[in-house]
Order: C-alpha cells, then structure tokens, then sequence
C-alpha cells in the first residue's frame, strides 16, 4: 500500500500565557459546511466567509475530530 504524507504548515500564537498551534493543511474540498465535534455531539459551520458573522465562526472548537467532505471525497481530522 502506498502512503502519501500530508504536508501541513503551522505556527505557534502565545495569547494570556498560553501557547495554542495553528495549523494550515491545503486540500481541494469544494463544500459549503464543516463538521466539528463538540461537548454533547457536533456543530457544522460555513466554510465561506461572506458575511461577518461568517468570518467570525472561522476559528471553532472541535474537541476530538472535524470533517470536510464534498459527495464522494473528504477530510477528517482527529485529536487522540
């Protein structure tokens, strides 16, 4: 089986003595919302920023997984 490593780019933002790691990883997903895990079951949210309150629900809590997916192609990320 032939593996293909996922290249992501990231950084650290120190904010009230806390250090958090942002993290970038490029895909080519072409979908209107996003799944997050939240405390009780999961939220989804856009994926657009067309309104301010758009652009305000970028950064989201996701406690152990997200998922990006278009019909028959997706994304999931999960956190041990």
């Amino acid at each position: 089986m032939e593996y293909e490593g996922i290249l992501a780019k990231g950084h650290e933002i120190e904010y009230a003595g806390l250090i958090f790691l942002r993290a970038l990883y490029p895909v080519d997903i072409h979908t209107n919302e996003a799944t997050f895990e939240i405390q009780y079951g999961n939220v989804k949210r856009p994926t657009h920023a067309n309104t301010s309150w758009d652009f305000a629900k970028f950064e989201v809590c996701a406690h152990k997984w997200l998922d990006v997916s278009e019909d028959n192609y997706g994304v999931s990320i999960l956190n041990a």
